[in-house]
């Protein structure tokens, strides 16, 4: 039997797609491959990115930073003694990207 180059053609196509469809359906069934979103609703998420943005600015214009060290114990978070203890609120929120399973969020007192 003999195999012309548009026949060639077509059984390298599918080839080629087969050998991709494998690797989608292997990515997608195999739980090692984790693809969640970190945030569950992330569009309704990112329409609060104006706010986030601004917090984060205020943050930067600070004149005393709080500071944070890592340690053996665990993440330490330092405020300035010209803070006003009583009046810090707000959450510390500590996630990994790859793993939306692994958030802790703190609440400040």
């Amino acid at each position: 039997m003999k195999i012309n180059w548009g026949t060639g053609i077509v059984i390298a196509f599918a080839l080629f797609m087969t050998f991709i469809l494998y690797f989608v359906f292997e990515v997608q069934s195999n739980s090692k491959y984790d693809n969640d979103l970190v945030v569950e609703e992330y569009y309704k998420h990112d329409t609060h990115f104006q706010e986030e943005m601004a917090r984060i600015q205020n943050a930067h214009d600070l004149q005393h930073k709080p500071s944070i060290k890592f340690e053996e114990e665990g993440v330490k978070v330092t405020f300035p003694a010209t803070f006003e203890s009583d009046k810090i609120k707000g959450n510390i929120l500590l996630y990994r990207p790859s793993n939306k399973n692994l958030i802790l969020i703190h609440k400040l007192p």
